[in-house]
């Protein structure tokens, strides 16, 4: 028999913080390396510069040197990092519903992100510090849907059994990955389909 929910763990983009590829600086940016911006969280988010940032192998001004490189103007590093960060927006709905489930719950964090990323969303969304112990890709060197990573985030949360725990993730492939690591997990489309899924589950009052 499984154990009752006792932990929620989250994606962050697109999911507590929304994600907006059409920013003026970061299409720019997009454009001046070849890429379409609608496409840039697909073939350019798999590139070895960006997986090795994320995943923490280099720092932020190695990155920086390794895509400006091939950009078509030089940008200075403060430049390249407000474009590279014009992608995030608040998300007040999901920060109404991450409040009310704070005060029932603890609440992890785990998301595939780069410093400058991480920086840029802390600042739109002071709220995040209501988590304790985000596990952060650059980190702790794990990708979702490596098993590691889902390891550490329930560990994070002071959870060593994964079945207590509930992930929410936009991407199937990662809620896949959570279930077959053992978490129970929600592939998240809205935050109003989420909070009736959550009270479907007993976990919202």
């Amino acid at each position: 028999m499984e154990p009752a929910i006792d932990t929620i763990i989250f994606d962050l983009g697109r999911v507590l913080i929304r994600i907006t590829p059409e920013g003026e600086k970061f299409s720019a940016l997009m454009r001046s390396l070849g890429v379409a911006p609608e496409a840039a969280f697909g073939l350019f988010w798999r590139e070895s510069a960006v997986e090795r940032h994320m995943r923490g192998l280099i720092d932020s001004r190695e990155f920086y040197r390794l895509v400006g490189n091939r950009l078509a103007s030089a940008l200075s590093y403060d430049d390249f990092v407000d474009a590279w960060c014009d992608i995030f927006q608040p998300n007040p709905e999901m920060e109404s519903l991450f409040g009310k489930l704070a005060d029932r719950f603890p609440l992890g964090l785990l998301s595939d992100t780069d410093p400058l990323h991480w920086q840029r969303v802390r600042e739109l969304s002071p709220w995040l510090a209501r988590v304790k112990r985000p596990t952060l890709s650059f980190e702790t060197g794990f990708l979702k849907p490596e098993y590691g990573a889902f390891r550490r985030a329930a560990a994070d949360c002071g959870r060593e059994r994964l079945d207590s725990c509930l992930f929410i993730d936009d991407m199937p492939g990662n809620v896949e990955g959570a279930r077959a690591a053992g978490m129970r997990a929600l592939r998240f489309t809205g935050a109003r389909e989420l909070e009736l899924d959550l009270e479907r589950l007993g976990l919202l009052g």
